[in-house]
């Protein structure tokens, strides 16, 4: 908010916060400020994702029956030169856990499929990482479009693995996230695959070019503040859905 009232562009690495503490603030006080917002889910930049985003809105694909999202490796292999159990991923009072952690796959589940009404979650801790936050969560998640989004988190996977599925009335459209590539196939024909080879930086750059463009020539951010607070709400909503044993609606 000071930054902001000084008129400094923002950049902010997602997620937006640890919770929805003070967030309605944060929005309140971007309305009033003539700086620029960006909140940094950066594989809305990603190639792929954006070849997925554009097939989802033929024709060809006929209706969306189904999503399923999974996203899984192994926290211990994601930083080498340093204690896991001492990263921010790993500790409750930094904000780890997977659902902060891995919440890429929460906003582009409502950039590809718009968003969602409710949600009926599992969280654990498995204990073999031994860290005091969530390995893993399981969550069901209602579009408003009526059809299920289901979505599998974790870091406790020796094989990493992160993909999303739409199941669609005229066959499997596929985001091989590791692998770099989109697979279309039909019920009836040939298989038909988009291969990418950006290297790892790509987004992070092309996630700048954006940002200095939104500055220098009055373009919208592509991730909102607002699209910041609503992937926190999923997740507030997903803890309230596992405390309780229900489904919950998303507001």
């Amino acid at each position: 908010l000071r930054l902001m009232n000084l008129g400094i562009h923002v950049l902010i690495e997602k997620p937006l916060s640890h919770s929805l503490e003070n967030v309605d603030e944060l929005l309140r006080g971007a309305g009033e400020f003539d700086a620029v917002v960006l909140v940094g889910y950066c594989l809305r930049y990603d190639p792929a994702a954006l070849k997925f985003k554009e097939i989802l809105a033929t024709k060809k694909i006929g209706q969306i029956l189904s999503v399923q999202v999974n996203c899984s490796s192994y926290l211990p292999d994601w930083r080498l030169n340093m204690d896991y159990r001492q990263s921010v991923s790993a500790k409750k009072e930094l904000g780890g856990g997977v659902l902060l952690e891995l919440s890429h796959e929460l906003d582009y589940i409502r950039w590809f499929f718009g968003d969602m009404k409710s949600v009926y979650a599992n969280i654990q801790n498995s204990g073999t990482l031994d860290i005091d936050v969530e390995d893993s969560a399981d969550m069901i998640f209602e579009s408003d479009k009526g059809f299920s989004v289901s979505v599998h988190l974790d870091f406790n996977s020796r094989n990493t693995r992160r993909e999303c599925i739409a199941r669609c009335s005229n066959g499997d459209l596929i985001w091989d996230v590791a692998e770099n590539k989109v697979k279309w196939q039909p019920a009836d024909g040939l298989e038909e695959v988009d291969m990418y080879e950006n290297d790892r930086d790509y987004i992070y750059r092309e996630q700048l070019k954006h940002f200095f463009d939104c500055i220098e020539n009055k373009k919208r951010p592509s991730v909102s503040l607002d699209d910041g607070a609503i992937v926190l709400n999923m997740i507030e909503s997903a803890k309230k859905s596992h405390k309780i044993g229900k489904k919950v609606a998303i507001a």
